[in-house]
């Protein structure tokens, strides 16, 4: 499995962000793929987001495990 496979298996399972096809900027005729959370928010760009070779992404993982671990007790 590759990285970017990984990467997007993470983003899916583990913090339960969906992939979009958004507008770059508002108003722009130009799209690129996003993560989105639950709520709606852009996340990050999906070509951006890399918890194995990025630690700000490494650590967004691990503090989400955290409030998942606080759900099972």
């Amino acid at each position: 499995m590759k990285k970017k496979e990984i990467s997007h298996l993470v983003a899916e399972k583990v913090l339960g962000w969906d992939k979009q096809t958004l507008p770059n900027f508002e108003g722009s005729p130009y799209t690129a793929d996003f993560w989105v959370n639950s709520q709606g928010e852009i996340q990050r760009p999906v070509n951006f987001f890399s918890p194995s070779c990025n630690l700000e992404d490494a650590w967004r993982v691990v503090e989400s495990l955290g409030y998942v671990l606080k759900q099972l007790e």
